[in-house]
């Protein structure tokens, strides 16, 4: 394959408010080299995560529903000193869009994430815009974990991608 440069990249890093729980959102959109399918295929392998996906400790289906659009999985994460577990919630309009929700979790007041995918100018490319949105229990927290909250969100695409590119490269 030839080379795969970043064509497009928007970053958004929004704390709304400070101090207790403030909500901050982050956002990146990318046009990347393979269809809108392969994107969300990867993105909803969600047992896999934990192979891939930075800081994810563990990554576990708990429940899939009949008709494709939805699962529930227990996800964990862990840094430094965190380790934290939690119920995912995810809902998948195929091809173009999964958003998960958590719920059950110690550290999180709020947190969720999307994808949402669109076909590129060209065939086997698509626009990936994810987007994370979170605000902690704990105001202590606040500080430590947004930092790390911020590097996992400037990794999480690119982890994506590299993974596409391992399942879908044949060069």
């Amino acid at each position: 394959g030839g080379a795969r440069g970043v064509v497009g990249l928007v970053q958004e890093s929004e704390p709304e408010g400070e101090g207790e729980g403030a909500l901050q959102r982050y956002r990146e959109r990318k046009l990347v080299a393979f269809s809108a399918e392969q994107v969300f295929d990867v993105v909803t392998r969600v047992a896999e995560y934990e192979k891939f996906v930075p800081y994810c400790t563990g990554s576990r289906v708990l429940h899939e529903g009949s008709d494709g659009r939805s699962q529930r999985a227990e996800l964990g994460v862990g840094f430094q000193l965190f380790e934290e577990r939690y119920i995912s919630s995810i809902e998948m309009q195929p091809p173009y869009l999964v958003k998960a929700t958590a719920s059950d979790s110690q550290l999180f007041r709020v947190l969720e994430s999307s994808w949402r995918l669109k076909p590129g100018p060209e065939a086997g490319q698509c626009w990936v815009t994810f987007q994370v949105e979170f605000a902690f229990k704990n105001a202590g927290y606040q500080h430590v974990a947004s930092v790390f909250m911020k590097k996992i969100a400037e990794s999480m695409l690119s982890a994506f991608e590299d993974r596409c590119q391992e399942l879908y490269d044949s060069s």
